[in-house]
């Protein structure tokens, strides 16, 4: 960790033994493929870097539980592959070969889309997507049945796109799962939210909930999207259209 490494031996795929590698905070573009001999491996720490692309020998890592790659330039989880000048190319798509992931840290990255093949990773309670490009969620997202923890802040596009939380709002089960989330919040500080929490918990009327709603800051408004799509999945009902176009 905080060192200023640019490139990692071929040779660091010997250590056949190792779980847990940190290479946090150093300057690392990509990563040799040896590490995919790592079998071991349970946890590896990759954030604060300069990867482009989601490395493919991190598929071969399959008893990974935690993977952070945080602060990065990666703008696909799945990669355009030639093997050969002279043949096609086909598409990889390392994510879905790592099932017994509890714990993966993508945020302040460049993604725009999640591919289906998220749904793989259903041992996966920790998702953490924040400050990215993203403009949808795959339906998929929803047969993560583990997931407890959502993070989908400062994507300022997967907001933009779509109107539907007021309309959800109009449906009991969803005011019954929101107002559950809502009493996680502490929001003593938050007067424009607390006034709308306040209207939740009484059942009040959907005049009243989109004005108290429309006063809520930005920022607020995507922790209280972030944290329905997390209650949505947790509680084990469908989630509403607030993600996708």
């Amino acid at each position: 960790c905080h060192n200023q490494i640019t490139k990692l031996p071929d040779s660091l795929g010997k250590l056949a033994q190792l779980t847990n590698l940190s290479l946090n905070h150093n300057q690392l573009s990509d990563i040799p493929d040896s590490i995919g001999e790592l079998v071991e491996l349970t946890t590896l720490f990759l954030s604060h870097n300069q990867l482009v692309k989601f490395p493919d020998c991190i598929s071969k890592l399959t008893n990974l539980r935690t993977l952070d790659l945080y602060n990065n330039f990666i703008s696909k989880l799945t990669n355009r592959i030639q093997l050969e000048p002279d043949e096609p190319t086909y598409l990889s798509d390392p994510i879905k070969e790592l099932t017994q992931l509890r714990s993966l840290y993508l945020g302040k990255n460049r993604l725009t889309d999640l591919p289906p093949s998220i749904a793989k990773l259903t041992r996966l309670n920790k998702l953490c997507l924040d400050d990215n490009q993203l403009t949808s969620l795959p339906r998929e997202i929803e047969t993560c049945a583990r997931l407890r923890s959502f993070v989908i802040y400062d994507n300022p596009c997967l907001f933009m796109l779509n109107g539907e939380l007021d309309r959800s709002i109009k449906r009991t089960q969803f005011r019954k799962i929101l107002s559950r989330h809502l009493a996680c919040f502490d929001y003593t500080c938050h007067t424009p939210f607390a006034r709308f929490c306040q209207v939740i918990h009484q059942n009040g009327s959907q005049e009243k909930i989109e004005k108290k709603f429309a006063k809520i800051p930005d920022l607020m408004k995507h922790r209280i999207i972030d944290g329905l799509v997390t209650a949505f999945v947790t509680s084990n009902s469908p989630i509403p259209n607030l993600a996708h176009p």
